[in-house]
């Protein structure tokens, strides 16, 4: 994972990647690509290794106030036996007074840095490329055996796997409320960006996508209706202004009828999702709330899951009910599992508990490096009728960069094809 001051700043970058489990360095280049600083990171605190020198706050210090036009760089490193904590990182970054003597060394020494060329800094100053898709990759492939830095966005590496017609991923969750459709919706931009034809089905009557966005009466036709025989799925699909995705509402004018509900629609489900499949390279289904059957029909019809779970004491006890849901339905009906993701992280410790529980013992294979905050940016996004991931401001951009790591971290578990980037920056229905 790379970028430049100029678009993220430090802090951004820290809290996006700060909290993984895994042992973390963010390294700054200056723009003759020499080294000004290197900061170390394990879940959470500022760490020192045995083989480092410098004081890990100095290097937090020269870090904090390097020039807007350096470049960072995020590395995932194998684990090492023992670290040495220097404090949490949250409560080194509010205190920063406490890093100023440290900070003052490396302000000089920043000013006596040659100015950067005018071509290099017209370079610089444009936003950073869009990170290139990862290969595509057979899911929940191993990590290479012997020890060594990598990037963070290529952390697992194996064969690649046959590119198929498409991959279906549906997004669930055993709990209400905990940010599936703005995370099913955010990830579709995301990997939209990235090139990928991108299908959203919603299936959440009642949290529906376009209400999301204020478009609830523009809707047609939708998921409901065509499960029902009523309409066909290239009428219903609604074009974005994000190029390459489309968005297949939950129902149109009228709500389904509660007898039509009650049935089962198993393989109606398993015919419109793979009809969706054969016209995207990736389909993302929004799951209704829970482990119910309405749930399980559709999971048992998609090749892959991405769980999400709020960073609060309920939810983290929750995680059961989603391993028991997938139990529930037959091997060869089962779909993989991307992970999980940890939403609505809060700056207190009750939601650093839930985190921690959630990410210890069986669940750790499961739960995702990225992890998104909670932030004003989503109000803000929401009563701007704009998806965050496309919305302005600092707190938005800190989000995006967050759901771009996300992105980042799903499509190398999925055999996604390549493709080349692109980008946009509004988004209408």
């Amino acid at each position: 994972m790379m970028g430049s001051l100029s678009n993220f700043t430090l802090r951004d970058v820290l809290d996006v990647v700060g909290l993984s489990r895994q042992y973390t360095v963010v390294e700054l280049h200056g723009n003759d690509g020499s080294s000004l600083a290197s900061i170390n990171l394990k879940g959470g605190h500022l760490v020192q290794s045995a083989s480092d020198q410098l004081d890990p706050r100095e290097a937090l210090g020269r870090a904090l106030q390097a020039p807007k036009w350096c470049t960072f760089h995020v590395f995932r490193l194998d684990d090492i036996d023992t670290y040495q904590s220097f404090g949490q990182l949250a409560e080194l970054l509010a205190d920063e007074a406490a890093l100023t003597t440290a900070a003052a060394a490396v302000v000089a020494e920043a000013a006596s840095m040659p100015s950067p060329a005018p071509a290099a800094a017209q370079t610089t100053s444009e936003p950073p490329p869009a990170p290139a898709p990862a290969a595509p990759i057979a899911p929940h492939a191993a990590p290479a055996s012997q020890p060594r830095a990598v990037p963070a966005e290529s952390a697992a590496t194996a064969t690649p796997a046959p590119v198929t017609s498409g991959v279906s991923l549906a997004v669930a969750s055993p709990q209400g409320g905990v940010g599936k459709t703005t995370i099913a919706l955010n990830l579709g931009i995301c990997l939209a960006h990235r090139g990928l034809r991108v299908i959203i089905i919603d299936a959440d009557v009642n949290g529906d996508l376009l209400s999301l966005i204020n478009a609830r009466g523009s809707a047609e036709i939708g998921t409901y209706d065509l499960l029902h025989g009523s309409g066909q799925l290239e009428r219903a699909l609604r074009r974005t202004v994000v190029p390459g995705l489309q968005v297949l509402p939950a129902a149109g004018r009228q709500l389904p009828a509660l007898a039509l509900m009650s049935t089962d629609r198993s393989a109606k489900w398993r015919g419109l999702i793979r009809q969706a499949m054969g016209m995207a390279d990736i389909v993302l289904v929004d799951c209704p709330a829970g482990m119910s059957h309405a749930a399980l029909e559709i999971l048992q019809s998609v090749s892959h899951v991405l769980g999400v779970f709020q960073a609060e004491t309920v939810a983290s006890r929750s995680f059961e009910m989603f391993e028991r849901g997938l139990a529930a339905l037959a091997e060869r009906d089962r779909p993989s599992v991307v992970g999980v993701v940890v939403n609505m992280l809060r700056e207190n410790k009750a939601s650093a508990r839930a985190y921690e529980k959630l990410v210890a013992g069986d669940t750790a294979g499961r739960v995702l490096k990225t992890v998104i905050n909670r932030s004003e940016a989503f109000e803000e996004a929401t009563a701007a009728a704009t998806p965050v991931r496309l919305h302005g401001g600092d707190a938005s951009r800190k989000t995006a960069f967050t759901f771009d790591n996300l992105a980042s971290e799903v499509a190398s578990r999925l055999p996604l094809p390549q493709a080349p980037a692109d980008s946009t920056g509004s988004f209408m229905l």
